[in-house]
């Protein structure tokens, strides 16, 4: 049965306080980070600094992040069929902000992107020529540190970028996708589906699913 719920930024990288840093699979049929710096990161940052500044008891609410558990040798991971920009976008704000937990981020194909993240949030040079995703993530990072820079820049603005309110007040709508297919390759093309109805439009969730997710119920 599938799951909806709301999941704070929190729970992302630790579901409980005892249980391991959450690992985040990007499988092979997905694109690359593809996040314009002065478009979508500036968007998602605009909307954190409007709630940064807001009551400490308002909850700031992301977009759908669509998942279905998985193992492999490393253990259980959550395959990420919707919500890669969002979740790199914030692995990289969390890294800026000096958080010190961060959830790890893997890829089926494209494993050298996990190489790239760890030496883009290490500070280490990255030829940004190398590759799609090397060039979308070092300028989503330069900008997310150029802007988090300005803010705390002698305004007392800098007091409302706060860790851990965007880690206990920042919510995505956490959607885990129960497959039902029984072998392999039928959940691989279970999941393609979903992940193409997803990026046509045809969302597999209605008005009546987000409210619950929204309102607890």
């Amino acid at each position: 049965m599938n799951t909806i719920r709301m999941k704070s930024v929190g729970e992302l990288v630790r579901a409980a306080k005892d249980s391991p840093v959450e690992r985040y699979k990007i499988s092979s049929y997905q694109r690359g980070y593809r996040w314009k710096a002065e478009e979508q990161v500036r968007a998602l940052l605009d909307d954190l600094k409007d709630f940064f500044q807001q009551p400490k008891g308002e909850i700031y609410c992301l977009q759908p992040i669509v998942v279905a558990k998985g193992q492999d040798e490393k253990g259980e991971f959550w395959e990420v069929i919707d919500g890669q920009q969002r979740l790199t976008t914030l692995f990289l704000l969390l890294h800026v902000l000096g958080a010190e937990e961060v959830y790890d981020i893997d890829f089926e194909v494209r494993v050298n992107s996990a190489h790239l993240l760890t030496d883009i949030v290490g500070g280490k040079a990255v030829d940004t020529d190398k590759s799609p995703d090397a060039y979308f993530m070092s300028e989503a990072y330069n900008y997310i540190k150029d802007w988090v820079g300005k803010q705390t820049q002698g305004n007392d603005e800098s007091k409302s970028l706060d860790v851990d309110k965007l880690r206990n007040q920042v919510q995505v709508i956490w959607y885990e996708v129960a497959l039902t297919s029984a072998t392999t390759a039928e959940k691989e093309k279970e999941k393609i589906d979903i992940f193409n109805r997803l990026n046509i439009g045809k969302i597999p969730l209605d008005d009546a699913e987000l409210l619950r997710a929204q309102i607890g119920r």
